[in-house]
């Protein structure tokens, strides 16, 4: 019985030297398809860049970062059209959402940016500061954010006192606990 393969992944079973296996031997592994491989190894070459100008456009943010590396692609998040039910908005119409995303050739062009930081921030010479960071795929994000969730709410099982969360006791009120007028 081979087990079924998670969404985006194709069964091939292997075994140490790439040949299909003996029979009653399982030594299955599960491969990412080619469209996953893609998209993670594109992963490993992108950056978010936020605080961008709305006077810069993508073609500025390509030459910035092609000063530290081979830049494959350079985008900014475009905002939404004024018919997406935002009705009357009065805010000045803008090009782009103030970040947007920078893939490299190389994956080592990151770690060069970067180092071990987990951001940095590149002064324009206009003073501006883009904060550069690694990309997350949507699925980390999310996992991230849970991971903080659940921190948060560790956090507030501990009370301001230090100690832990104190269940409600009921006790007896008197007229001496109402409030007078």
């Amino acid at each position: 019985h081979c087990p079924a393969a998670p969404a985006g992944c194709e069964y091939r079973p292997l075994d140490s030297s790439g040949a299909e296996p003996r029979r009653g031997v399982d030594r299955s592994v599960l491969l990412p398809s080619g469209a996953e491989r893609a998209t993670t190894m594109a992963q490993d070459r992108k950056v978010f860049v936020g605080g961008v100008p709305q006077e810069l456009n993508q073609d500025d943010l390509y030459a910035i970062f092609s000063e530290y590396a081979g830049v494959k692609k350079a985008w900014l998040q475009k905002c939404r059209t004024a018919d997406d039910g935002n009705g009357g908005n009065t805010f000045p119409p803008q090009n782009h959402r103030g970040f947007g995303f920078v893939i490299f050739h190389d994956t080592h062009a990151i770690d060069d940016i970067l180092g071990s930081a987990p951001s940095r921030f590149i002064v324009l010479r206009s003073g501006a500061k883009l904060e550069v960071k690694r990309a997350l795929s949507s699925n980390k994000m999310g996992q991230e954010k849970e991971a903080a969730s659940a921190q948060a709410q560790g956090h507030e099982a501990v009370g301001r006192n230090g100690r832990g969360h104190q269940p409600h006791q009921a006790r007896a009120s008197s007229a001496a606990d109402l409030p007078s007028n």
